[in-house]
């Protein structure tokens, strides 16, 4: 008998989340919780809520299992937190698998993850705990990828790279291969990174070197030369 979801945090993510659970899943959300001082309204999508610091009196360990439905730049930790506070309690927390994911039975997976649609995920992946994978994200052959990362729609990790632990990688980036993101890392939309980061480095188009632009004389020479 499959467990009922309960949702940690509500808000835009939180919904987007319980869209694919309840309508690909085809699973039963029971309620949302949140921490206490967040605690404004009882009822959220039709759904109860309640404090997070109460779960364990309300939910039996053997009738529900745990989503973490929460983002932010400063909130990864956070989901991580939440995670671990979880399991100390004795909770499952599941992976929420889209339908059109494709997933290599040579991968491996921890627990907490959101995968969504069309994810390719290769032979000797290794991904740890609470990582968000967004639509169509691709990682090569044994790439491994820690905790408490979000990997934003179209990320694209070639083989061997590393991505570790509350990690940001923004739409349409990319790491070359053997290439590790350290802890904390941000990488913003559109970037290619190459070399291994800092913890903490922030990577953005405006502090990416523009491309260089080529003169309209040596276009037309370059072309001509083509003819």
């Amino acid at each position: 008998m499959q467990k009922d979801i309960v949702m940690v945090g509500t808000g835009d993510f939180a919904d987007w989340i319980a869209d694919f659970i309840e309508n690909d899943m085809n699973r039963t959300i029971r309620a949302y919780v949140v921490d206490r001082k967040y605690l404004d309204n009882d009822e959220y999508n039709g759904k109860p809520v309640y404090a997070f610091e109460d779960v364990n009196e309300i939910f039996n360990k053997d009738e529900v299992s745990f989503v973490i439905g929460f983002v932010g730049q400063k909130m990864y930790k956070y989901r991580l937190e939440k995670y671990n506070l979880l399991v100390e309690l004795g909770y499952e927390l599941e992976n929420i698998i889209h339908s059109t994911a494709v997933i290599s039975p040579k991968a491996k997976m921890g627990n907490g993850n959101i995968i969504l649609p069309f994810v390719s995920i290769s032979k000797g992946v290794e991904i740890g705990n609470c990582n968000v994978f967004c639509s169509q994200v691709s990682l090569s052959h044994d790439v491994v990828v820690g905790h408490a990362n979000y990997i934003a729609s179209g990320f694209s990790a070639a083989g061997f790279s590393e991505i570790r632990n509350n990690c940001f990688c923004g739409v349409n980036s990319s790491v070359n291969n053997g290439t590790v993101l350290a802890n904390y890392t941000f990488v913003g939309a559109g970037i290619f990174i190459s070399k291994d980061t800092n913890e903490y480095d922030v990577f953005t188009p405006e502090k990416h070197e523009p491309l260089k632009r080529i003169k309209s004389t040596s276009l037309r020479i370059f072309l001509s030369r083509r003819k």
